[in-house]
């Protein structure tokens, strides 16, 4: 299998305090495990997980994390991903603003199609 890997891409203009930039950047990170849960009963986790997310949580399990200007330019990155089935999972803080995005984890490459031209935090 390629290099696997997830990247979180956070807005700048939010401006967001430390804590809260931990804590959405978190969220978005762990949503695919959230979303890949198959348990039919409350008390019970079942996760199913593709080859790539295995590798990932097995290995070096530690996202990028890159910035976007704008709401505007994040939402184009996640439409990106969506159109080229790369899984991208979106968080949002209490007054229901985007904050922050988690690309993956799946195929380096992929991911790079869509955040290879953003600049780390």
């Amino acid at each position: 299998m390629n290099d696997v890997k997830q990247v979180i891409v956070v807005r700048k203009d939010l401006n967001m305090r430390k804590s809260e930039l931990t804590a959405q950047t978190a969220h978005a990170s762990m949503m695919f495990l959230i979303d890949n849960n198959e348990a039919e009963r409350n008390d019970e986790v079942v996760i199913k997980l593709t080859p790539a997310e295995a590798t990932w949580l097995s290995g070096s399990f530690a996202p990028i994390i890159l910035t976007v200007d704008s709401q505007d330019a994040l939402e184009d990155l996640i439409f990106q991903a969506q159109m080229s089935d790369v899984e991208v999972h979106s968080s949002v803080d209490e007054q229901e603003t985007l904050t922050c995005a988690a690309f993956g984890p799946c195929d380096s490459e992929d991911i790079d199609r869509i955040t290879g031209n953003l600049k780390s935090m």
